[in-house]
């Protein structure tokens, strides 16, 4: 018998519901204001400067739409599928590239990919101008593939980032997403979408973040990012006239609460990221046993996670011998010896597929992609330093090579590059060194991992192990695939999982590595700051003006302060190590400090000077705000500050 009602239509499984508009039905993606815009303009188009031939995009609110609701027509459930998430279901493995029949595979792909460009609508005269640059662009891609020359520093003929910077798409881009209707609407035009993802140089690095942070998140979330704009340094001083229309708009975030224990960061960590529910939502984070809750401790608890996934008893990471680890640069405030480290940064350690499959593998990469989503999306930082290539691989459908192996290990980058690059001589053999390659005694066996077993990846037949002058191109490969691929797929699958929970990968796709690590790890290299520099990005306040000696010795001393220091001064006040994008004048609140006065307590109470002295700064991690008792010297001031930065951590309590 036939369906007796909607509800009953909706429980078939074989039925689906859709909606028509003019006759076509709508992709599920698509919403009815998007739909009803695009007809609009569509019609604006074909009438041309007729004014009696098109419609005004102001008449589509004078004029009656109508859309139908009814049973999706047999044999055409791809008009109304949902695409399938961006995240996890569209990344694939990793490319190895080695040969020049590999370079060659990846051009054809660039050049089919750039030709695509020339079917936008509405790209008309630029569509020539758009494929070559995406061509452009992928060249440039792949000669970043091929291994440095010998006794070469530097890669020659690679145009600069910014070369193919244009100012009027980023501003037609910009406006686009300055607009509450559009992003209301998703009517975000095609044309947006694809350059930037398949030209993303085309745009700068600050429009990329408001793409991302207004169309990734959801309409909430892109509404709070258009407040935050609309409330930044050029609406003060006009009595909060120019956030007013944004105000009936705007939805606080949805927070959570949670409660961690210091001595259990990572078991918090996994239990957080197991909750579904709370995905969508910002957390605050406080400590067991400990009254602050805010930023602040959010902030600390990011970089202790950080600290713990990076820990060398975690056992996931490739990482140089440990006698060079104590000099590593940027290492933590408290000198944190026990961290893998690695020159290009952190990328996970190759392991078999019995490894692979231990949970205590897979729940540290789970929590890392899901912290640096979090991370992405609320403006926290992870503490870490990850790799380039590490990047590359995360994102899937990424292509690496030897150049990317010389800069994570370049011993044996270079020793992969002398093998694969040695000629054979008139009886065919190879020889390294002098030294004939069946003479070295090299078998299939990834270097420095022994346990791990290349014959397989190499599709050797049983019994055949040794590196011969024959099968040396198919050793490298098989490195390579174990490095980047096979030894490191389960790592990353999870890595993914986390991510893709929060923010979908082809979002990301619009970023350098480069930028990705500076958008969830902060800025990793920050110059030393200068006193004209501290001038000009710390506010003063509360009895300090730019004239106040104490002010004074406090810039002077900080612009002494080394690396290791300057990330105690910053987790010391806001509760990372680390700067966001942008450094000092990104810092959101701003810096600002401001004059403590002599409490009742103090040692030397009526003494004069010699009370302030006595005093220790405080600061107050959720505003930023770092209060400076009116030391009598620089040398006081130094000596009182570091104090309070080496025994101010660790807890967070209420002032």
């Amino acid at each position: 018998p036939p369906p007796r009602g909607f509800a009953e239509i909706l429980m078939k499984r074989s039925t689906r519901m859709c909606m028509k508009f003019k006759g076509v039905v709508l992709p599920k993606k698509h919403t009815v204001l998007g739909t009803i815009l695009s007809d609009a303009v569509m019609s604006q188009r074909e009438g041309g400067s007729s004014k009696s031939g098109a419609r005004t995009v102001q008449q589509i609110w004078e004029e009656v739409h109508e859309l139908e609701y009814c049973v999706e027509p047999p044999g055409e459930p791809s008009l109304a599928a949902e695409e399938p998430h961006a995240g996890v279901a569209r990344a694939g493995d990793s490319q190895v590239v080695l040969s020049d029949g590999d370079l060659a595979a990846c051009a054809e792909s660039s050049v089919k990919r750039a030709s695509q460009l020339g079917e936008l609508d509405g790209a008309g005269r630029a569509s020539d101008a758009l494929c070559l640059l995406a061509l452009l662009r992928g060249l440039v891609e792949l000669q970043s593939l091929r291994p440095l020359p010998t006794g070469s520093a530097t890669r020659g003929g690679r145009p600069p980032e910014d070369c193919f910077l244009s100012q009027g798409l980023s501003a037609k881009l910009h406006h686009q997403l300055r607009d509450p209707l559009v992003l209301c609407g998703h009517a975000i035009p095609e044309w947006c979408r694809e350059l930037t993802s398949c030209i993303p140089n085309l745009v700068p690095f600050s429009v990329r973040k408001q793409w991302i942070d207004r169309t990734a998140f959801g309409l909430q979330r892109a509404l709070s990012s258009l407040q935050e704009a609309a409330e930044g340094p050029g609406s003060h001083g006009r009595g909060g006239s120019a956030s007013a229309p944004m105000s009936s708009l705007y939805a606080p975030r949805p927070r959570q609460k949670v409660r961690v224990c210091r001595d259990g960061v990572l078991e918090g960590a996994v239990k957080i990221a197991r909750m579904r529910p709370w995905a969508r939502d910002t957390i605050d984070v406080e400590y067991i046993g400990e009254e602050g809750t805010g930023s602040g401790p959010t902030l600390e608890f990011f970089a202790l996670l950080s600290q713990e996934i990076a820990s060398e008893r975690c056992g996931v990471w490739r990482s140089v011998a440990s006698e060079a680890v104590s000099s590593k640069p940027g290492a933590g405030a408290d000198g944190r010896l026990g961290d893998a480290w690695a020159p290009a940064g952190l990328f996970p350690k190759p392991l078999t597929l019995e490894e692979q499959a231990s949970e205590a593998i897979s729940e540290p990469f789970l929590v890392l992609g899901h912290f640096a989503g979090r991370a992405l999306r609320d403006g926290r930082m992870l503490d870490l330093d990850l790799s380039e290539a590490f990047w590359k691989v995360a994102l899937g459908h990424s292509k690496l090579g030897l150049a990317d192996l010389s800069k994570m290990d370049p011993q044996m980058g270079k020793t992969l590059c002398d093998l694969l690059h040695s000629q054979p001589d008139a009886a065919g053999v190879r020889r390294l060194g002098g030294v004939p390659l069946e003479d070295l005694a090299l078998d299939f066996a990834l270097p420095g991992y022994p346990e791990y077993p290349l014959r397989e990846e190499a599709g050797l037949p049983a019994g055949q192990t040794s590196v011969t002058s024959a099968n040396v191109e198919a050793y490298v490969r098989a490195v390579l695939h174990a490095i980047f691929v096979g030894g490191v797929r389960s790592q990353v699958q999870h890595f993914r999982e986390g991510l893709g929970a929060i923010v979908p990968l082809e979002h990301l796709r619009r970023f350098s590595e480069a930028e990705l690590s500076r958008l969830i790890c902060g800025e990793r290299k920050v110059a030393p700051w200068t006193v004209g520099h501290l001038t000009e990005h710390i506010a003063l306040d509360h009895g300090y003006d730019s004239s106040s000696r104490p002010v004074a010795f406090l810039f002077e001393v900080l612009s002494e302060f080394d690396a290791r220091e300057r990330r105690a001064f910053l987790q010391f006040i806001t509760g990372s190590p680390s700067l966001p994008p942008g450094g000092l004048a990104a810092l959101k609140p701003k810096l600002t400090v401001v004059r403590k006065h002599p409490t009742a307590s103090s040692p030397a109470v009526g003494g004069g000077v010699g009370t302030s002295d006595q005093e220790l700064p405080s600061v107050m991690t959720c505003a930023n705000y770092f209060k400076l008792p009116p030391f009598s010297s620089k040398e006081v001031l130094r000596a009182r500050l570091l104090y309070a930065m080496r025994e101010g951590q660790g807890s967070f309590h209420l002032s």
